[in-house]
C-alpha cells in the first residue's frame, strides 16, 4: 500500500490505498484496497508496544515503527504484524483483529428521563424547526442585551408582542450544551421534545444533560427507514 490523502473544508485525511487500485488494476486489489492512516497505524503502534518490552513507552512512534516493524500485512478483519529482529529480539509476526472504521456515523435518539421502554421515535419535523428558529431567536436577543441594542426583556417583549416571561424562557434557549443543540439540528430527539422541554434549564451543561436524561437513558439506533422519514 501506499499512503496518500486528501484534503477537504480544510481539513487533510490521510489514508493507504492499494498500489494495484493506483494501478487501476482493481480485481488485483485484494479483499482491502483503501483504509484510513491514523486508525491503522494507532492500531499497529499499540501491537507492538504491547507484544515488546523494549519498544518503551517514551519512545516516539516513528521510532517504534523505524526499530521494530518489518511490515504490516492488511487482512480484512485483521491485521498481520511482521517484527524485525535485532539484538534484542528475533523476527516474529503476530495477528490481531482490526476491522476498517464505518464511513457512516451512528446516529442515536437522546431519550428523555422520563421515557419508558416502548418504541421511541423521532421528534416531529414541525417541534424541531420550532426549537430550533427559537434557538436562534434568543441567541439574536442575548447579543442585542449584551451589545446594548436592547435596555431589557421588557423592551423586548414589548417590541415582539409577547410576554416578558417567554422572551426569558427564549433567552434560557441560547445557553443549551453545544452537544443538544447538535442533536436538535440532527434530530436526534425522541417525539414529545421540543421548546417547553429545554426552556428554562439551568446554564450549567452538566445539568443540562442530567435533567434530560441524556447521560443515563439507553441510546436507540435509528434504522435507516426511520431516518428516510424525518
Amino acid at each position: 500500500m501506499t499512503r496518500s490523502h486528501v484534503s477537504k473544508g480544510g481539513a487533510r485525511y490521510r489514508y493507504y490505498v492499494s498500489q494495484a487500485l493506483l494501478q487501476r488494476r482493481k480485481e488485483s486489489a485484494g479483499s482491502v484496497s483503501r483504509v484510513p492512516a491514523p486508525e491503522l497505524e494507532q492500531a499497529v503502534v499499540k501491537a507492538v508496544r504491547t507484544r515488546l518490552p523494549q519498544a518503551k513507552a517514551d519512545a516516539s512512534d516513528p521510532d517504534v515503527v523505524s526499530r521494530f516493524l518489518e511490515r504490516v500485512i492488511v487482512q480484512d478483519g485483521a491485521l498481520e504484524i511482521i517484527f524485525r529482529g535485532d539484538e534484542e529480539s528475533e523476527p516474529g509476526s503476530i495477528l490481531i483483529p482490526w476491522s476498517r472504521p464505518r464511513h457512516t456515523r451512528k446516529r442515536d435518539l437522546i431519550v428523555p428521563k422520563e421515557a419508558g421502554e416502548g418504541i421511541l421515535r423521532p421528534i416531529r419535523p414541525e417541534a424541531r424547526t420550532k426549537l430550533l428558529l427559537s434557538i436562534a431567536r434568543g441567541r439574536a436577543w442575548v447579543d442585542e442585551l449584551m451589545s446594548g441594542q436592547v435596555a431589557s426583556t421588557h423592551a423586548i417583549a414589548t417590541r415582539e408582542g409577547l410576554s416578558e416571561r417567554s422572551i426569558r424562557m427564549t433567552l434560557s434557549l441560547a445557553f443549551l450544551a453545544p452537544d443538544l443543540v447538535t442533536a436538535a439540528v440532527e434530530g436526534r430527539l425522541t417525539r414529545g421534545m421540543g421548546v417547553t422541554s429545554f426552556a428554562e434549564l439551568p446554564s450549567d451543561w452538566t445539568e443540562q444533560r442530567r435533567l434530560l436524561g441524556s447521560e443515563v437513558a439507553k441510546e436507540v439506533r435509528i434504522s435507516k427507514d426511520v431516518w428516510r422519514s424525518i
